[in-house]
């Protein structure tokens, strides 16, 4: 078998490459490189001299390609698209520790780490504000007067009754809020109760209450405003009065 160029013509160094370090090459050249050896004198001493230079020269350069790879790293702008390609980037390049890229490796793991914190707190706030935005919905809701409506459409007596529930209601979720810590806001006509008084709500004209708006706030502070809007506030009875 012809080889380009013959083995023939190739320098002794090369010759004691081939016929030392058979692995990487054609099994022909090998027998060519080693005949060439023995027409040229070279005796097994010098060629194993030649072979130690060679396997010395070979291990420094590996050594310096396994250097240059470990340190090799990716720009900023490769980071930026492994960042917004972040399916790509957890799915591909799993095998860079194992080739040696350990500088590329950990900048892979640094991106997933920060992409999987910066969604978490993105999805976080928008969760958050799509239900602080519920609640002030809601809060809103709470606060439509239908008092005028109820008077025409339910006597007396029914509006009594609504009123009493809202109160006992009231009192429940004060009493609930204070064994739990959370602070409790109760407003009647535009002084806030305390809450050690709020039992005696009990005592109040029921008809003279217009509405019992609940309204309520979110993490770190949760709390509960509850607002007893009434008639005529001239006409209320004292908290401490029997009904």
């Amino acid at each position: 078998m012809e080889f380009d160029p013959p083995i023939a013509s190739r320098e002794t160094v090369e010759l004691v490459g081939i016929a030392h370090f058979p692995e990487d090459w054609n099994p022909e050249a090998v027998e060519q490189a080693k005949a060439e050896l023995v027409a040229r004198n070279v005796t097994e001493s010098e060629q194993e001299k030649i072979a130690k230079q060679l396997q010395k020269e070979v291990n420094q350069l590996n050594s310096r390609l396994a250097k240059e790879r470990s340190e090799e790293s990716y720009s900023r702008l490769d980071m930026f698209f492994m960042f917004l390609y972040i399916p790509r980037t957890l799915l591909w390049d799993w095998f860079l520790k194992k080739e040696g890229y350990h500088t590329k490796h950990k900048q892979r793991l640094y991106v997933i780490g920060f992409t999987i914190l910066f969604w978490t707190i993105t999805l976080t706030i928008f969760s958050f504000q799509a239900d602080r935005n519920a609640q002030l919905w809601q809060n809103q809701v709470n606060n439509q007067d239908i008092y005028e409506w109820e008077k025409d459409n339910y006597s007396d007596e029914e509006i009594v009754e609504f009123r009493k529930e809202s109160i006992e209601q009231l009192i429940e979720t004060v009493l609930a809020n204070e064994r739990g810590g959370t602070p409790t806001y109760v407003i009647l006509d535009q002084d806030t109760i305390p809450n050690s008084k709020v039992e005696q709500l009990r005592n109040l004209d029921m008809l003279n209450i217009r509405d019992v708006v609940f309204e309520g706030d979110f993490e770190p502070e949760p709390h509960e405003w509850i607002t007893i809007k009434l008639v005529k506030p001239a006409d209320n009875r004292p908290l401490d009065s029997p009904h």
